[in-house]
């Protein structure tokens, strides 16, 4: 039950309304600046370099002015996989030769050797890991989703040139990032009435894989039947309102560039380049 109400309630995809700078910016600019901090977070190769970049996404947040324990309520349900991945890294990783540390041994598990240099190696993925995720929060926590709809379709209009439909790959790219916490309120709901109903076959114990197998089995099939439901209504909905993906499409309001978002733009460019550069 508290695995649902942490989906229902997840913070990844959360529009935080608010008037900050980050904001008010044009939703272009942030995808823009979403794709070139992630190529400088994945090609930071300075360890320096990426504490840099993930203090400078923290102080992004306070910019926004998102409410306290945002930035860790998106972490939050990632922190299991990024603790996986960490062992993974300390006793199976790549060792670079180069790193700082790496002739200085500390700790002996078997056959693999721990040393500074790999849990310094381990240290900068993690952080690297983390600053995407907090980039991706950013994003969704200051840009609502019919800004996000409109961005990312102005974006793929060059797509339609070649056939491809960019409005509707922007706007499926919209419901699945919105549809997360409405899975989480029908999984919820799914295990209450199951509950009520005393079908749940007692208390999950880990080392149980036939009941667990079962368990699963039972939420997971209305569950889908719920998603295919709603995709049915959300397909109706469409045509009803004759949709017929950007022909003809108005907009409401329309997005022009400031010379705020020049400024932001030009700060993701720079760090790119400063990155690649380093």
């Amino acid at each position: 039950m508290a695995r649902a109400a942490s989906l229902r309630n997840a913070s990844l995809g959360r529009f935080w309304p608010g008037d900050s700078v980050v904001h008010t910016l044009d939703p272009r600019v942030k995808l823009c600046s979403l794709g070139l901090w992630t190529v400088a977070i994945v090609l930071a190769s300075r360890w320096w370099v990426t504490a840099a970049l993930f203090l400078l996404i923290a102080a992004a947040y306070r910019a926004a002015r998102l409410p306290r324990g945002a930035a860790g309520a998106v972490l939050r349900p990632v922190l299991p996989v990024l603790a996986v991945l960490a062992v993974s890294q300390l006793l199976f990783g790549y060792q670079d030769p180069a790193m700082p540390g790496a002739d200085i041994g500390v700790l002996e598990v078997g056959a693999a050797d721990v040393s500074l240099g790999r849990v310094i190696g381990a240290a900068i993925a993690i952080v690297r890991l983390l600053s995407l995720v907090m980039l991706v929060g950013l994003l969704t926590a200051t840009t609502s989703a019919s800004a996000l709809a409109s961005g990312m379709e102005r974006l793929l209009l060059p797509l339609n040139r070649i056939g491809l439909p960019g409005h509707e790959l922007a706007l499926t790219g919209a419901i699945a990032l919105r549809f997360l916490p409405i899975l989480g309120e029908e999984l919820e709901a799914v295990q209450r009435a199951q509950l009520a109903r005393d079908i749940t076959g007692g208390p999950e114990r880990p080392w149980q894989l036939a009941r667990n197998a079962r368990r699963t089995a039972a939420l997971v099939v209305p569950l889908f039947a719920d998603a295919l439901q709603r995709v049915d209504e959300i397909s109706t909905a469409l045509l009803a309102r004759c949709y017929q993906g950007g022909r003809g499409r108005t907009y409401m309001r329309e997005l022009r560039l400031n010379a705020k978002d020049l400024i932001s733009l030009a700060i993701s460019v720079g760090l790119l380049v400063i990155v690649v550069v380093l």
